[in-house]
């Protein structure tokens, strides 16, 4: 239909850039030529059809073609779509034999979404075969081979520190290399080689996220929180921190918008005991559940040994009282807490019988020394992303996941947070389950930013592993300041 519309209609800008889109996505790499380059004919600072030109000039082996679009998009918006990385891959083609240009086809080819690993990674190998010093695919062959063959991935990656071209290259490079060492618990190799990733090409900030990570793994925590709160001053737009407003939109969050920045974690000190009731509901229906909806009641206390402002985390001893009878013995349980403001739960205290009565409360004591955001300051609109962090209430994922400040009166805020699916404490599974949700209302206020209430339930529906019925769950859980 729309080569019909350009045919009957060459001058129609917006058909020609959509036939360059759609021939794009099909592979059509020749119609999509010749689409984008009569749209970038009839506007030619459009940045999108001049993208578009360009990526496919380089898909049709127009090189010469790719580089001069290249430069002249960076020239109108500089790095419009990355164009910086594609404008100096492509010149290093360009001024190579048909070994390299080939070398970057396969490449090319390998990247596409519709190749299966195995093929893949032929590929990739018989790229690199024709163009030894290729950076990117030996950046790409080494992940590929970095948890069964570690030191193959690091024969990789030691070629591709010396043929990287440029800074962001670099980066790469160095990340990957650190991402290696991560897994093999070279925690200092790992943090130095992500510091200097993010001092040759800063990006998004993830370098700052994979030293918290390999901080995090080392028990660091205080420097953790560090590399977190610099990513945060130094990148207050990374998607790492801040949702996208998709995102947003999606989970209907409603943000609270103010002027000027606000301190959003608790502030007690040490020796301060915070005793909270527990309420607890369970609810299942469908798959043969009973259909019956089972609470139970009890309170606990909360002493505080350590803040994060000394070594990056909370530290809490935790005990348990008037526990119903059935579950008396879980009164005479004590046990020390350890809660990240960036990690959550880092370790969950060994409760034996009891975890099915105590771990929702665990995970609402999480939620309330989280609160979604970590121990930084947070600028309005008070909206921010936390799906790539580890462990609950974070949770990982292509969920989308996002926290807001809903409700500001006084020295009180209400922060909420709504997930898609998640990591259940006391739950061995990852539960990547679409249909799994989570929402969690965390109330703070008072000179200490004290926890005065939260509130979660986690609702999921399956089918049966007969598939012939839905089973539905609810847990719910209310954590309420005495």
């Amino acid at each position: 239909m729309l080569r019909e519309v350009v045919k009957r209609s060459p001058k129609f800008f917006s058909a020609q850039l959509l036939l360059g889109k759609v021939a794009f996505m099909m592979g059509d790499w020749e119609a999509a030529w010749g689409a984008y380059a009569a749209g970038n004919q009839l506007e030619p600072e459009n940045l999108e059809c001049l993208d578009g030109a360009a990526r496919a000039a380089m898909r049709t082996g127009r090189y010469e073609e790719a580089l001069k679009l290249f430069t002249e998009l960076n020239r109108l918006e500089k790095d419009y779509q990355g164009a910086l990385r594609w404008q100096g891959i492509v010149a290093w083609v360009a001024e190579g034999g048909k070994e390299r240009k080939q070398a970057f086809r396969l490449w090319l080819e390998a990247s596409a979404g519709s190749t299966d690993a195995t093929a893949r990674g032929n590929l990739l190998e018989e790229a690199i075969l024709l163009e030894p010093d290729f950076a990117e695919v030996l950046v790409e062959l080494s992940a590929i081979a970095r948890a069964t063959k570690p030191q193959v991935a690091e024969n990789y990656l030691e070629r591709a520190v010396q043929c990287a071209r440029d800074d962001f290259m670099r980066a790469v490079v160095l990340r990957e290399r650190g991402r290696l060492r991560l897994t093999r618990n070279r925690f200092q190799e790992a943090i130095s080689d992500f510091e200097n990733a993010y001092a040759q090409a800063k990006g998004d900030g993830t370098d700052l996220f994979l030293i918290a990570l390999a901080c995090h793994e080392s028990g660091d925590e205080a420097a953790a929180s560090a590399a977190l709160r610099k990513l945060f001053a130094e990148i207050p737009e990374s998607p790492l921190l801040r949702p996208k407003l998709r995102d947003l939109q999606q989970l209907d969050l409603p943000p609270v918008k103010a002027d000027g920045v606000r301190e959003l974690h608790p502030a007690y000190d040490v020796d301060d005991t915070l005793t909270f009731h527990v309420r607890i509901e369970v609810e299942g229906k469908g798959g043969g559940q009973l259909g019956k909806q089972l609470s139970l009641e009890y309170d606990l206390t909360l002493k505080v040994i350590e803040k994060p402002m000394q070594k990056g985390i909370w530290r809490f001893k935790l005990s348990f009282q008037n526990v119903p009878k059935e579950f008396a013995a879980l009164n005479s349980v004590e046990a020390e807490l350890r809660v990240s403001p960036w990690f959550g739960l880092l370790e969950e205290p060994v409760l034996g019988v009891h975890g099915e009565v105590a771990h929702a409360a665990l995970q609402a004591i999480a939620e309330g020394f989280t609160a979604g955001l970590g121990d930084a300051l947070i600028a309005p609109p008070y909206a921010w992303r936390n799906e790539l962090t580890m462990g609950p209430p974070h949770f990982g994922g292509d969920a989308v996941e996002a926290s807001c400040l809903s409700e500001v009166l006084g020295d009180s805020f209400v922060i909420m947070r709504r997930a898609i699916a998640g990591r259940q404490v006391g739950e061995d599974e990852a539960h990547q389950n679409f249909s799994r949700a989570l929402e969690a209302q965390v109330k703070c206020g008072g000179t200490k930013r004290a926890v005065r209430e939260v509130e979660f339930q986690i609702l999921k529906k399956e089918l049966t592993p007969e598939k012939d019925d839905v089973a539905f769950s609810r847990l719910y859980c209310k954590l309420t300041a005495k």
